[in-house]
């Protein structure tokens, strides 16, 4: 079976609460999808507004934002 990944490379996501424990500080931040991870098709590595640091969160633990153009900004 292929997978497709839900969130591709430079989608906006939200974290939110998952499967897995999650440290409560990042709930409701931001963030850039900036990879994939090939053998775990629900792995996304994301770059949270104001950190140069990629963490790596599960599928479940993402939302995706709002289109900006659906707001006509």
């Amino acid at each position: 079976m292929i997978r497709i990944q839900r969130y591709p490379e430079g989608a906006r996501v939200t974290v939110t609460p998952g499967h897995f424990p999650l440290d409560p500080g990042l709930v409701g931040q931001n963030g850039t999808v900036v990879s994939h991870d090939r053998w775990a098709p629900t792995r996304y590595g994301v770059r949270l507004d104001g950190e140069t640091e990629v963490r790596i969160f599960d599928e479940a633990e993402l939302v995706a934002d709002a289109d900006p153009r659906a707001s006509g900004a």
